[in-house]
């Protein structure tokens, strides 16, 4: 019966000790992943396996042109612990674009008349009254897509992006007005690209405005030259793909 005491007490002993044994978490696992240098001034707590790994929380800021957009959508003062998924371009939209390379794409692989999209022949009103919310624009081609079955490659691309870990139909293809918005602060922003290593390159982009059954309307960001310049192409021609979204 001792025996057998005995022996429980041991089964018992190691049964409680063997959480101590444990191998202990990373400092950067538990969030600890900034330095002290990238909190600055922020308030900030020290892992307590090593002092030196620090979690800091940026506050927010008001949004500027060159700013870095985050994965919550907001500006802030440090970047320690956050995603940058995006470029602010225009304060007064409140739109930013993607830290990604533009791509090629079709507008779309049929000619037709887009239901609920609004077709802007070329006019000194269009440039600012005339299919200027991209994203009503996408949205009503992706409802055309989901009816008709036939395929619009560049704003199903841009409607079924998750860049930046956010949910379907957050980015979208950006009117003529939209895109044009980014020529006053282009060379900046190009600058800002290659910091982070990417090239924002391509002149012409194609917009979500459409022009008639078999054109749609594009745009140069670096000159801000629109349709009124007779930019506008064949659907089913290849042209570069930038989506943006608004914050």
């Amino acid at each position: 019966m001792k025996k057998l005491i005995a022996v429980l007490a041991i089964i018992s002993f190691n049964a409680h000790a063997a959480p101590d044994c444990r191998e202990l978490p990373s400092c950067e696992s538990l969030g600890y992943i900034c330095s002290a240098e990238e909190c600055g001034d922020l308030k900030a707590l020290s892992c307590p396996f090593d002092l030196s790994k620090k979690a800091c929380f940026p506050k927010d800021k008001e949004c500027e042109v060159g700013d870095v957009l985050y994965d919550d959508l907001k500006c802030h003062d440090a970047s320690c612990g956050k995603t940058p998924i995006a470029i602010v371009y225009d304060t007064e939209l409140r739109l930013a674009m993607p830290l990604q390379g533009a791509i090629n794409f079709a507008w779309s692989t049929v000619y037709a008349d887009v239901p609920n999209l609004e077709n802007c022949a070329v006019s000194a009103e269009t440039k600012t009254i005339c299919g200027t919310d991209g994203k009503a624009n996408t949205k009503a081609i992706i409802d055309y897509v989901q009816e008709s079955g036939e395929s619009y490659p560049a704003a199903e691309y841009c409607y079924n992006s998750t860049f930046g870990g956010l949910p379907q139909g957050t980015w979208w293809l950006p009117s003529v007005k939209e895109i044009v918005a980014i020529t006053p602060s282009y060379t900046n922003i190009l600058n800002i690209f290659l910091k982070h290593g990417l090239n924002f390159s391509g002149s012409a982009f194609w917009s979500s405005t459409e022009n008639i059954d078999t054109q749609a309307h594009f745009a140069k960001p670096s000159t801000g030259d629109t349709w009124l310049n007779g930019y506008y192409s064949d659907k089913v021609n290849g042209n570069n793909v930038c989506c943006i979204t608004s914050y």
